[in-house]
């Protein structure tokens, strides 16, 4: 999804829908740390997917 070619109201809905999950913050900040590896146990790009494929399940 391009934010940047959203209307306004196409991203007000995404906001709205966004603000209804209270728990996306912490879970988006933990996929994140994944990928910067400050875990330190990821080695490869694959293993960060195969690390975040799990957690979206």
């Amino acid at each position: 999804m391009n934010l940047s070619a959203m209307s306004a109201e196409e991203t007000l809905a995404v906001v709205t829908r966004r603000q209804r999950q209270r728990q996306l913050p912490a879970q988006m900040a933990a996929l994140l740390d994944e990928v910067a590896n400050r875990a330190g146990a990821i080695n490869t790009g694959d293993e960060a997917e195969d690390v975040i494929v799990e957690r979206t399940r």
